[in-house]
């Protein structure tokens, strides 16, 4: 399996131009978290890994390790592409991965800031902005403050 990893590992970067942080990461989830597991699990060879070992494995990684959706559904990213890659290869004639959905990642609640804040922000740029933009400047922060960016989101959906 190790071999195998370490070729997806040179494609990632060769023809994909992954970051060098990204295949860190992949490597860390499969080497050091997914093949321990399958280990355990009496799976030596990617041939037998299925679609229920690598469930297993995500509700391992929920409850045991405590890991968050956001993380668990970067490891499965992680061996979703393994998968497809050893499929592209003919070392696999299907991916146990192909069906297994990812975690739901909640949206997090906007941060706004509270009206101290827009206040300094409004008058630190009514003082210290050049005076050829800050008119322009001041309109654009009242903009974001009122909309809240609502209004740019809201034009790129639309289109």
């Amino acid at each position: 399996m190790r071999n195998k990893l370490n070729e997806f590992l040179r494609y990632l970067q060769t023809e994909k131009g992954f970051s060098q942080g990204t295949i860190e990461a992949y490597q860390l989830d499969i080497e050091k978290g997914l093949f321990p597991f399958l280990h355990q699990r009496g799976k030596s060879e990617i041939k037998e890994v299925t679609k229920a070992d690598i469930r297993a494995y995500l509700d391992y990684t929920a409850t045991s390790r405590g890991n968050s959706s956001t993380t668990r559904a970067r490891k499965l990213a992680a061996i979703k592409s393994f998968f497809n890659y050893l499929v592209e290869n003919e070392e696999l004639e299907v991916s146990p991965a192909v069906s297994i959905k990812s975690p739901r990642i909640p949206e997090k609640e906007p941060e706004y800031l509270t009206d101290e804040e827009s206040i300094h922000l409004l008058t630190t740029i009514a003082q210290e902005a050049r005076p050829q933009v800050r008119e322009r400047d001041l309109a654009i922060v009242v903009l974001f403050l009122h909309t809240g960016f609502e209004g740019i989101r809201a034009n790129k959906s639309g289109s």
